[in-house]
């Protein structure tokens, strides 16, 4: 299947690329935003951590997270202290002045097994499952990621259990922050397609 992209959704950060894979979301959150809004990489990932009771300030520090679990994925040479999330934002945006475009790749993965009467896929193995997913994009392309679970129907929202993996845009090196990520584009919808499809083979999603 061709990938193809859309218009942004209402009140949507992206404009959305379809694929192969309808379970996946795929998108590159820029700057400025669809409505006009300045874009970061601390706004675009504080959008992912709280899904519900948001708090005002974005640049507060992120104590309680609304969303269900997350982690930091770091590539090999990464400094530790971009282990937490809003540091390792800060960091990214400081050194993009302002002027970098491509921001934040958000590829969503749905898991509709989570939600099954008979022979659920439990949560802990659709966390395990896409932290693996994404901890190997981060290596392979040298990118660090913020992942999230979001459980909507626990908020009484549509939806099934879900991850957020938030590419940043740049590569991230023992020198610093580097070329932009090759998964930084529209066209990387494509990789993610392929690779989640071999992902799902090697642990047997679906069987």
């Amino acid at each position: 299947m061709s990938i193809k992209k859309h218009a942004p959704m209402p009140n949507g950060d992206y404009a959305p690329v379809t694929g192969a894979h309808p379970e996946i979301s795929f998108g590159v959150v820029r700057n400025p935003a669809p409505d006009g809004m300045v874009m970061t990489a601390e706004r675009a990932v504080f959008r992912r951590l709280y899904p519900v009771a948001k708090p005002a300030d974005p640049t507060a520090p992120w104590d309680r997270p609304t969303c269900a679990r997350f982690d930091v994925l770091l590539p090999p040479g990464a400094p530790d202290h971009f282990m937490d999330a809003q540091t390792l934002c800060r960091a990214y945006d400081e050194a993009s002045f302002g002027t970098i475009r491509d921001i934040v790749t958000n590829v969503t993965v749905r898991f509709a097994e989570a939600d099954l009467i008979e022979a659920p896929l439990r949560l802990a193995e659709v966390w395990e499952i896409g932290r693996s997913y994404f901890l190997g994009l981060a290596r392979t392309y040298q990118t660090p990621i913020v992942l999230c679970l979001h459980l909507p129907g626990r908020a009484a929202r549509p939806g099934v259990p879900h991850l957020h993996g938030l590419l940043l845009g740049r590569t991230c090196l023992p020198s610093g922050w580097s070329l932009f990520s090759k998964l930084a584009t529209d066209e990387a919808r494509a990789i993610i397609d392929e690779s989640w499809a071999k992902h799902r083979e090697e642990v047997r999603l679906g069987e």
